[in-house]
Formats: C-alpha cells, sequence, structure tokens
C-alpha cells in the first residue's frame, strides 16, 4: 500500500490582462515541498531522491500546471508498496472558495510529522468531516496550535490602544505559506504585526479570528464551537485580503525562495 510522505498544493488562477498562470506565494510553495521531500526522502531506508531529482521533477509539473490553468494542483511524494519513492502531480479542478468558516476545536491529536504537509491530510480531512467544519488542534499544553486545513489569525481589539495580531508560537505544525504572506507584507511593518503566541482556546473566543490557506486564502470564522466570534474589523480585513491578492506571481517565473 502507498503511502504520502509530502504534499503541496495551492490555487491558480489565470491573469484576466495577461492569460498567465499565477500562484500566491509561488516560490514560497516550490521551497516547502522541496525541502519537505527531501527531508522525508533521507528518513527512508534506501530511498533515494536527490535535490536535482525533485527541482527537475517540479519544472516540468510548473509547465503542467500553468498550461492547464486554473485549478487546484497538488505536488506530491509517495512511497510505494516496494519501498521506492515517487514524485506525482494531480491537476485537480478549482472548488467551490469561500468567505467565512466554522471552527470546532478537537484538542491534541497524535499526529506523524506534524510540521509537514502530507502524512496527515486523509486523518485530518475525517476529522473534518466528522465535525462539520474546521478542526482546530492544540499543542501538549492546550494552546491553539492549527486549523486541519488552515492556518489561524486572531486580533485582540482593545479601545484603548492599537489591536495586536496573533498567530500560533506552535513549533509542530505546517508553516504556512499564506500566513508568511499576511506577517512579511507591508502592513506588519505598518503597525499591524502579527505575532507569534500561545493562546489557549477560551482565549480564541474572544478574538477575531481569520482562517487562512493557499486556496481560499483568508476566510472569517464565523464560530467556535458554536460560540459565535467577533465580528471582523472590515477596514483591516479589506487591507489584508489587498494585501495578499498583490502577491500573485507568473507560475512560470517562480523562483524558490528562502522561509
Amino acid at each position: 500500500m502507498q503511502e504520502l510522505l509530502v504534499a503541496d498544493s495551492f490555487r491558480v488562477r489565470m491573469n484576466p490582462a495577461t492569460g498567465e498562470a499565477e500562484v500566491r506565494g509561488a516560490g514560497l510553495h516550490l521551497a516547502r515541498f522541496l525541502s519537505s521531500a527531501q527531508a522525508a526522502a533521507s528518513e527512508q531506508p534506501g530511498g533515494v531522491l536527490t535535490r536535482e531529482d525533485t527541482a527537475a521533477f517540479l519544472n516540468e509539473a510548473i509547465s503542467s500546471v500553468a498550461d492547464y490553468g486554473e485549478g487546484w494542483p497538488r505536488f506530491e511524494l509517495w512511497l510505494t508498496d516496494t519501498g521506492a519513492l515517487r514524485l506525482s502531480l494531480q491537476l485537480r479542478p478549482l472548488p467551490a472558495l469561500g468567505k467565512t468558516v466554522q471552527l470546532v476545536s478537537v484538542g491534541t491529536l497524535a499526529l506523524q510529522h506534524p510540521q509537514r504537509k502530507g502524512p496527515n491530510i486523509a486523518r485530518l480531512a475525517t476529522e473534518n468531516r466528522s465535525v462539520g467544519g474546521e478542526s482546530v488542534l492544540t499543542d501538549g499544553r492546550g494552546m491553539v496550535s492549527e486549523g486541519a486545513t488552515t492556518s489561524l489569525v486572531w486580533w485582540h481589539d482593545d479601545s484603548h490602544g492599537p489591536a495586536r495580531g496573533g498567530v500560533s508560537a506552535c513549533t509542530e505544525r505546517v508553516p504556512s505559506v499564506t500566513e508568511a504572506l499576511l506577517a512579511r507584507g507591508p502592513l506588519s511593518f505598518a503597525g499591524e504585526a502579527l505575532h507569534s503566541e500561545s493562546l489557549a482556546i477560551e482565549q480564541l473566543q474572544n478574538c477575531e479570528v481569520w482562517a487562512v490557506n493557499a486556496l481560499h486564502g483568508i476566510r472569517v470564522a464565523a464560530s467556535l464551537d458554536s460560540h459565535p466570534l467577533r465580528e471582523p474589523n472590515l477596514p483591516r480585513l479589506l487591507r489584508f485580503q489587498a494585501q495578499l491578492d498583490d502577491q500573485w506571481e507568473p507560475l512560470r517565473e517562480a523562483q524558490l525562495q528562502d522561509w
């Protein structure tokens, strides 16, 4: 039976003016897959996957993805039933996009390589179907870690001072490309920075919360465990959505970027 070791998916749009395939943070997605694939391959007895092999696969895959056009492709690294490593590409149509999401806390889950996207996709998808929303995972201390398919961004609004944005300080989670794009953008240097912090589920219920990923971009979390969350600060939400939309880049021109 095959085992999915690494995966990386992202949304592709066609630029209405140029007709080119574009991806937000394309270089970061390429770098995340490359580094994760190399790390996973090094753990397999007899598994051979050079950096050059992976780079050659990505170059060919980029061309196929760009030719396919709008969609939701996925790069994959599989461990076959014979113990060999296999790189593959899934070309998938773009699913329906959403603007809001319901969050449901599910506690701490024992995941394989929680900092790597791929090994836990099937299990987390089952978890989401079970709860009927986006599962929110906590770390071993009970602090918020991430959503099953998203990174979480939250805002502590203080009437006595500027709003403070937060993301999980947990390191045992998948590094989010979308979170990185939001954290590194100009708004983060203009008084709306995102700070790493530890937050309990009960504290998160008092915040404005966004669930962010490469497919949907920013979705506003309407509730957490059926508890209504704060309405979004619309001007701030629109500013960050605009910042994220400034990150579309031609896929064929994408270069590996350091995290």
